[in-house]
């Protein structure tokens, strides 16, 4: 059955013949030396299909309608409150197993989360599943009630030689956090009772959520610095460690960074948890030309090179961008390796290296390496020095596709920052590289989105400020937000990709104007202005998500720094 499950998943597309033949081949190879393995379980490891797609594959087989089903999640919260589990998307019904009926409510907010993921949902269809079994489903997902968290480390705060209470918060800590999306942990140990607070960063916000008793702090702290390979007794010097932890649904990485404040100790942890990889539709929902572009290139490697750069500031979402283009690759016919600092998301298949700086392993130095290694691929975690960006050029010249994030505000300034960082003796030489070898660029912001109470509302362009008046909708209708217990009454819920990005497809006339403007000095907005390239304007990727009710007037005005 489970080879029937992958050539299921062949047929619709989620998994490659490629990929399928490398499970195969591991399958045998573990069985050859006393493992057994189920093939889906392999699939799933490589991270070449979700438990979700398999279970749809294995469902199909064992009899339905001829219309494919698509995968679903929807958050654990919403699952054990409406006693619900989502089966999968067939067409526009949404399949899902209940332990009892579901009202009117009910079904409208199961159909606007699945329509928030960047699906469409129009019905609900309820299949009957024997009760134990939904509620086993329901109550698999891991979940950390806030209040249980507060009495812990309350009782911690009276008992800090209990180990085992020790043990159940810093589990439940990095658990709730997961669940609640944050992307960071920031937690400070200090002598004076008021400043101890375990804060989340969600959605880019900080929001404090537990003030612990110093002493207890003080032993937290010590315990993450200890999971994460620190030096927990020194406190005097910054220190950097990282380690995994176990879930239901897999694993997650932590990296912990740790650094002396005044009379206090700071800790940053960053959660990376590989199942918010999301797929490239749902990562630039609203934006399907970008996605086509994106997918279109992962996709058909060739030997003729190429460099993608994935740009704008910190915090905006350019690891993440970087790791679902890694995914969205056919790892088991492509090699794909990286250079990071640190590394952030690890995927299967995927050859990892992490920069040291200080024992002089630098980006330059890694791509040197990482090209002898025969590679198809190659990420490089930013591009920093004039170093890394001749090499980097160098490397896509020989044939390999290149990824690579920059710090810079628009699609313009990145090639104009590239090339800024080229010495003299190279700029020439490179610049005519780049304009052969540039795909294409994307510059990202993470903008609030809204949550699934929004409601409709009139169009009013008079609301928009310039992009009313440049922009025409032949709608009638938008959304605002309104506020609900889900998103705590604030009316947006997580963040929706926010764009600017060219493309430049391979034509010998166009890549020869792109050097000749290149070389001349024309500033890189030209090149945007070019036949046959794709370019979307930072305002006309605000208007598709304005239009498509993913943000309201109030985003709208607060991203062009504009009072309507």
């Amino acid at each position: 059955m489970a080879l029937d499950v992958c050539e299921a998943l062949v047929a619709s597309g989620q998994l490659t013949e490629a990929q399928r033949n490398l499970c195969l081949e591991a399958q045998v190879r573990l069985a050859d030396i006393g493992h057994r393995v189920e093939l889906s379980d392999l699939v799933i490891s490589y991270g070449f299909a979700s438990q979700a797609a398999v279970d749809l594959a294995l469902l199909e087989l064992q009899g339905s309608e001829s219309v494919r089903m698509v995968p679903v999640a929807l958050p654990g919260s919403i699952m054990r409150r409406l006693g619900v589990v989502p089966i999968g998307l067939r067409g526009t019904e949404l399949h899902v197993s209940a332990l009892g009926s579901l009202d009117v409510s009910a079904e409208q907010e199961l159909l606007r989360e699945v329509t928030l993921s960047g699906l469409e949902a129009r019905t609900v269809v309820h299949v009957p599943r024997d009760r134990a079994e939904v509620m086993r489903s329901i109550h698999s997902v891991q979940a950390v009630d806030r209040a249980l968290l507060v009495q812990d480390l309350s009782n911690y705060a009276r008992d800090t030689k209990n180990g085992n209470l020790l043990n159940r918060i810093i589990k439940n800590l990095l658990i709730n956090a997961l669940q609640m999306r944050a992307s960071d942990i920031h937690i400070t140990a200090s002598p004076e009772r008021l400043e101890n607070w375990i804060q989340y960063r969600i959605d880019s916000v900080m929001e404090p959520m537990f003030l612990v008793e110093p002493e207890a702090m003080r032993v937290i702290v010590s315990r993450f610095k200890q999971d994460a390979g620190m030096d927990f007794s020194n406190s005097r010097t910054p220190q950097d460690g990282r380690f995994s932890f176990e879930m239901t649904r897999g694993h997650a990485d932590v990296r912990v960074s740790s650094m002396p404040a005044d009379a206090s100790e700071v800790l940053a942890i960053r959660l990376l948890d590989p199942n918010s990889i999301l797929p490239m539709a749902q990562l630039f929902v609203g934006h399907p030309e970008v996605v086509v572009r994106l997918s279109g290139m992962a996709k058909i490697i060739t030997k003729d090179g190429g460099i993608l750069l994935v740009t704008g500031p910190t915090g905006q979402g350019k690891s993440s961008t970087l790791a679902t283009f890694m995914r969205a690759i056919d790892r088991a016919m492509h090699r794909v390796m990286t250079a990071e600092d640190p590394i952030e998301n690890r995927i299967p298949l995927v050859k990892h290296t992490q920069i040291n700086e200080e024992a002089g392993y630098t980006f330059a130095k890694a791509l040197r390496a990482l090209v002898r290694q025969d590679p198809d691929v190659l990420t490089v975690g930013e591009i920093r020095d004039m170093e890394t960006a001749e090499i980097a050029t160098r490397t896509a010249e020989t044939g390999h596709l290149l990824l690579a994030s920059l710090h810079t505000d628009n699609v313009a300034d990145s090639v104009t920052r590239l090339i800024g960082m080229f010495s003299d003796s190279y700029r020439r030489v490179g610049t005519m590289a780049l304009a052969s070898l540039l795909r294409g660029v994307l510059n990202q912001r993470l903008v609030p989105r809204l949550c699934v109470c929004a409601k409709p509302v009139s169009f009013d362009a008079s609301r928009l400020g310039r992009l009313g008046k440049s922009m025409a909708y032949a709608g009638q209708q938008v959304m605002e937000r309104v506020g609900c217990e889900r998103c705590k009454g604030k009316g947006t819920y997580g963040r929706v990709a926010l764009l600017e990005a060219a493309f430049w497809p391979k034509e010998e006339e166009l890549r020869r104007e792109m050097a000749r403007l290149l070389l001349s000095g024309q500033p890189a907005t030209e090149l945007l202005r070019l036949d046959s390239v794709y370019y979307l304007s930072r305002d006309e990727s605000l208007w598709k998500l304005y239009t498509a009710g993913l943000v309201d007037a109030a985003i709208v005005q607060n991203v062009l720094g504009e009072v309507a």
